[in-house]
């Protein structure tokens, strides 16, 4: 199980991360491999945002956006939670929808197949 930090928010949405991370990239594809060995994995967000209403990985970093598709295609859970923090604990508040944003690639080749 893999758990990560976000509070960066843009009109409702909660986009992760707020600076490219190759890092958080390698520990998905970690988790994808222990998947496809038949393990269980998941790699959870916390959302430390009241105004947060879902979730998105932000499209601009291509590494960790394909990382997470190919760690979702393996059967890693991909999930987000709305949190409160206090001094005590993070407290659950709403688990947050899921949405795959195009990657600048995808809508690159889109239009290129257009044409």
């Amino acid at each position: 199980m893999e758990a990560k930090n976000c509070n960066r928010v843009e009109g409702g949405l909660a986009l992760f991360p707020d600076a490219p991370t190759l890092r958080g990239a390698r520990h998905l594809s970690l988790l994808a491999d222990f998947a496809r060995g038949g393990g269980l994995a998941y790699a959870v967000w916390m959302v430390q945002h009241p105004l947060a209403r879902a979730f998105a990985l932000d499209p601009e970093d291509r590494a960790l956006h394909r990382a997470a598709q190919e760690a979702e295609r393996a059967g890693v859970q991909l999930l987000a939670y709305r949190v409160r923090p206090t001094l005590e604990a993070l407290h659950l508040e709403e688990q947050l929808p899921w949405i795959w944003l195009p990657s600048q690639e995808n809508l690159e080749g889109h239009h290129q197949g257009g044409r």
